[in-house]
């Protein structure tokens, strides 16, 4: 449920995040050019001018993995790009629920629902899942990761669109009619 707190995101290695963030900050060649703002379990970075997106994201990116070697992702979001634990990922809430449902968890299988399905995105992980869709980028790999949404649907609109489609079967089971 979504008031079960014990999934919250923990304070995920502060240590590391705190000397990214003093990096970032003190960095003249990238800081002049981003926000970031420190979070729980991540960092969040904003580019300033929009156009100057991709380059930034480029540098940022070969800067900090040759810093901070195997230890971050670098992940992006259609706004952001977040900076996570190596060991963070949001494939943990399937493992979460498995755990909870008990004897049942081998045959239960999970519906994922995302919108940066393809790397680096935000979703890339989740979406990798064998039931997948994305409401928006999709991954190239053809077994996950599908947007079965309407043409001209995305985001919102799409997730609408799936949540509308979803009907229950039984107790634990559903169907999808697109």
């Amino acid at each position: 449920a979504l008031s079960d707190d014990t999934m919250r995101i923990k304070d995920c290695n502060n240590d590391l995040f705190s000397e990214i963030e003093k990096t970032l900050k003190t960095e003249t060649i990238i800081s002049n050019f981003i926000d970031i703002e420190l979070r729980e379990g991540q960092i969040t970075v904003l580019v300033k001018d929009k156009k100057n997106s991709k380059i930034i994201k480029n540098i940022l990116s070969d800067f900090l993995y040759n810093r901070f070697k195997f230890k971050i992702q670098i992940l992006e979001s259609s706004h952001s790009i977040d900076i996570i634990s190596a060991e963070t990922s949001k494939n943990l809430i399937i493992d979460y629920c498995r755990k909870k449902l008990g004897n049942e968890a081998n045959t239960t299988k999970f519906l994922c629902i995302g919108d940066r399905g393809k790397y680096p995105g935000n979703d890339y992980q989740l979406l990798s899942n064998e039931y997948s869709l994305s409401v928006d980028q999709v991954s190239n790999d053809p077994y996950s990761c599908w947007n079965l949404a309407s043409t001209g649907n995305n985001c919102v609109e799409a997730t609408l669109e799936y949540f509308d489609a979803i009907s229950p079967t039984g107790k634990k089971t559903f169907k999808i009619k697109l």
